[in-house]
């Protein structure tokens, strides 16, 4: 069976930070540069900024320059930002552009929240420009933090083989059982809850088509239900005071076996886009490793220091029993202007599910139509542990990153008792 939904709803983002085709990437990596010759201390005095050109291994920063003099004192507040420093050193250009924008420019051409909303109610009020630079140098519209556009350009698409099983009740047995092999793939994954999923790039909207985070391959169900042949109106034993005693006897099952969800192992860095739509921004491959690699090994480890879903030389310390990331010989963020390894995206399988309810039922008739029922359920009758994951076990900088700490149901017994008359 299959389907193919086409027009679905998705809300994105146009108010991505422009670092592409107007010189800012450029800008960031000369920053980048500035930053690392004024915190040398080779140089001489340490001065942390990304725009003291007074050093001989300085570069121009042209753009900062058509804003305004790097000695304007309120320009030069910037240049020692500890935040944008940050995102210097991570390689954020996509986010280090929207700060930028969003914290400095706006504010120093005296753009505050309160004159925006002048801009927006009374036309003529904004400025034409931000010094020699239009005024949507920086995003689309620098008036508004998000530029949400609402469409109905999403689809998806479902096929998968079932095959069932079915024996009806009869002569005290049935059975059920059914599996499923499937694959589901969209291009706006999580959009039906909100209705916005935004794009890694809205210039590459094709790169978001992938396996759903939903999408199981594998799924098998079984049920049954059996009545012990004997006791009263059974075929052995239908008398006496052996039958009264056997009498009434059934047991159920159900079996679930399920394979584990598509997980993707992120650097969530906003290296192309500001990092609020960078969240499912992918790591990099380094040391010869591929995702091929990486999905053939993850599986359940159990060691001293815990359960992890990758083996431990994928991990940064982990020794500790928490890890403090990913391997920085295996996984490495992308560089500015760049996003992670799309064969990263959603191509591995998170744990998968295994897990066996039982019941057992005793009914003693006391008339013909009164019955006592006794009545002992068990949830996940072999304890078998179902490991869960979540984004944080697989973001490369995460404490915990590839650590399995939470379960599903533990196995629970109940007993119940009742007359059915």
């Amino acid at each position: 069976m299959g389907n193919h939904a086409l027009k679905l709803y998705r809300g994105f983002d146009l108010n991505q930070p422009s670092i592409l085709n107007n010189g800012m990437l450029a800008e960031f990596n000369a920053a980048r540069t500035n930053l690392a010759c004024n915190t040398n201390a080779a140089f001489g005095t340490v001065t942390n900024s990304w725009a003291n050109l007074s050093r001989t291994c300085s570069v121009p920063l042209p753009i900062m320059a058509m804003l305004g003099p790097n000695t304007d004192p309120a320009l030069a507040g910037q240049f020692t930002n500890s935040t944008l420093i940050t995102r210097l050193n991570q390689q954020e250009a996509g986010e280090w552009t929207h700060l930028l924008a969003n914290n400095f420019v706006l504010n120093y051409f005296g753009l505050s929240p309160s004159s925006l909303s002048a801009c927006r109610n009374t036309p003529g009020t904004c400025v034409a420009g931000l010094g020699n630079l239009p005024f949507n140098f920086f995003r689309t519209n620098p008036l508004v933090l998000n530029g949400i556009v609402l469409g109905n350009n999403a689809n998806s698409n479902y096929h998968g083989l079932e095959i069932e099983l079915y024996r009806r009740f009869s002569r005290g047995f049935l059975l059920q059982g059914n599996y499923t092999m499937a694959k589901a793939i969209t291009d706006a994954d999580g959009a039906s809850q909100n209705e916005f999923f935004p794009h890694l790039s809205i210039t590459d909207p094709r790169r978001e088509r992938t396996r759903a985070s939903f999408d199981i391959q594998h799924t098998f169900n079984m049920n049954t239900i059996w009545e012990l042949p004997v006791g009263r109106g059974r075929r052995y034993i239908s008398g006496g005071v052996f039958g009264k005693i056997l009498e009434g006897w059934q047991a159920g099952g159900v079996w679930r076996w399920y394979s584990g969800r598509p997980q993707n192992i992120f650097s969530a860095r906003g290296t192309l886009n500001r990092i609020a739509n960078s969240t499912t921004n992918e790591a990099t491959f380094l040391g010869g490793m591929n995702a091929q690699k990486v999905c053939d090994d993850a599986g359940i480890y159990k060691t001293p220091q815990g359960v992890f879903w990758l083996p431990t030389e994928y991990l940064r310390n982990p020794g500790s029993g928490t890890t403090t990331g990913a391997s920085t010989a295996l996984f490495g963020h992308p560089t500015a202007g760049n996003l992670g390894d799309v064969s990263n995206r959603l191509k591995c399988e998170g744990p998968g599910l295994f897990r066996i309810d039982m019941n057992f039922v005793k009914r003693t008739y006391i008339t013909e139509r009164i019955n006592f029922e006794f009545r002992a359920e068990f949830f996940n009758i072999f304890n078998h542990a179902n490991f869960r994951t979540n984004s944080q076990n697989f973001t490369i900088d995460g404490t915990g990153f590839g650590r399995l700490t939470s379960v599903d149901t533990a196995r629970e017994i109940q007993f119940n008792a009742r007359i059915n008359f």
